[in-house]
């Protein structure tokens, strides 16, 4: 069994986003800070809340869907922290948005942009969770087969050869958006 990941989030950070690739741990350390600051108020939301299950990538105009309810989920954002002591903790948001932007409609980096304009007015700090290559494999833990249809399509539309180079690329994606951004972020490597 792992142990927990221990860190120190600044106290002025309310917003917490946690990014990374499949298997990197994302789910685990979302559980385990929750449960962690729950004598806060705490408004955490999963990647499958957030419209990031891999199941919500086959849908149609899915990329449009997540724009408008992230423009919603920052209004909520904005109205609790102006009348709340509250954290907020996203699993999966503004990255893996323009990641997973596959259907992509026409107005998508007008729209994305003022959502980036509006995260950057947050307190926020993004935690995102890498692997070796060595890792990645051994923690592609999904058994359902579904998934691993899902993980063969993604090889193909993207050109990989493999479920390894695919995550390396797609972690390296990740890890450059986040430096892009001018928005406050830590690595965690599993």
């Amino acid at each position: 069994m792992n142990k927990p990941i221990v860190m120190h989030i600044p106290k002025d950070k309310k917003v917490i986003i946690i990014e990374g690739i499949a298997g990197s741990g994302k789910s685990t350390f979302f559980k385990d800070y929750k449960e962690s600051i729950k004598d806060k108020m705490v408004y955490a939301y999963t990647e499958e809340e957030l419209l990031f299950g891999w199941r919500h990538n086959f849908i149609p105009g899915i990329t449009d869907v997540r724009l408008r309810y992230f423009e919603k989920i920052l209004d909520y954002i904005d109205l609790k922290l102006k009348n709340e002591d509250c954290i907020f903790i996203l699993e999966r948001f503004h990255i893996s948005l323009k990641i997973f932007n596959w259907d992509s409609p026409t107005d998508f980096e007008e729209r994305y942009s003022k959502i980036m304009s509006r995260i950057k007015s947050l307190p926020v700090q993004v935690l995102i969770f890498t692997l070796e290559s060595s890792q990645i494999i051994d923690r592609q833990v999904t058994k359902e087969k579904a998934w691993h249809e899902y993980q063969e399509l993604k090889k193909r539309v993207f050109g990989f050869a493999n479920k390894c180079d695919f995550y390396l690329e797609e972690q390296k994606t990740i890890l450059n958006l986040a430096s892009k951004f001018n928005i406050s972020y830590s690595i965690i490597k599993h």
